[in-house]
Formats: C-alpha cells, structure tokens, sequence
C-alpha cells in the first residue's frame, strides 16, 4: 500500500524514502517483520487475520433474536498469517 501512494505522490513521499527507503524496501527487513521480530524480542506470535472488517465478523443472536455483543465467528482467513 505505501508503495502505491509513494508511485502516486513520489514528491510528497520523498523525505520518507530519503530517510527510510534503504531499510523500508528490503526483503530481508520485510522477513524480519512479517517473521522472525516476535523470536528477536521473546513475545509469542500470534494469528494477525489481515483482513478484518465488519463484513467478516458474524455475531451472536439473543434468545429473543436480537444481536448480542459476543462473537460468533470470523470469517475469510485467506489472508491470514502469525506474525
């Protein structure tokens, strides 16, 4: 996502990429983030679902029907993954 606004906007990013670009376009940082931090740091992973929003939460009914505050389920994982 922050590579399409930086291709969008290049000039408005640019102090980003001049300060961070080296580190923020590397794979190996990337890696890092997305899988070994949470080993670096001694903090257990846990399940990041990726795509969370209202549409992929189904809720509890009430007796009566009505929507109650307690989750039922989560729903599309497609993009989840531990980190």
């Amino acid at each position: 996502m922050l590579m399409y606004s930086i291709a969008l906007r290049p000039d408005e990013y640019k102090w980003l990429t001049d300060q961070i670009g080296n580190i923020l376009f590397d794979p190996l940082f990337a890696k890092f983030c997305l899988e070994d931090c949470c080993d670096k740091i001694d903090i257990p992973k846990v399940l990041c679902h990726g795509d969370i929003w209202t549409n992929n939460i189904f809720w509890k009914n009430h007796q009566h029907g009505s929507l109650s505050n307690e989750v039922k389920a989560i729903i599309d994982a497609q993009m989840a993954a531990p980190g």
